[in-house]
């Protein structure tokens, strides 16, 4: 018996593709219920959104956010000042940004 046929061992490809194997019957379980007048209406309705979510995709959802930048308000030189006083060291082996000196504090 192959390693990936062993009990216990199933790689993360396989449980995909095995999972895989079971839409059509998944799909058609989910429309059943979702036709069904005698299941509940929550389970009707999560059918539902099931169907239209892997159909059509999730709906977008709006994301209100108030961001402020710190550095807005700062003169050219100020900003100047900030970015020469931060030693960055970058290896492109580890894909790795490490600050080796601590910034002096921002100007208030």
């Amino acid at each position: 018996m192959s390693p990936e046929r062993r009990v216990g061992f199933v790689g993360v490809m396989d449980v995909k593709a095995l999972a895989r194997e079971y839409t059509p019957d998944s799909i058609h379980t989910l429309a059943k219920i979702m036709k069904d007048v005698a299941a509940p209406p929550s389970a009707r309705v999560a059918a539902a959104n099931s169907l239209l979510d892997r159909g059509w995709g999730k709906a977008h959802q709006t994301v209100e956010a108030n961001i402020h930048n710190q550095f807005d308000n700062r003169s050219d030189d100020e900003l100047i000042r900030i970015i020469e006083g931060t030693v960055i060291s970058y290896s492109p082996d580890s894909s790795r940004i490490e600050l080796e000196e601590e910034p002096e504090s921002l100007p208030e």
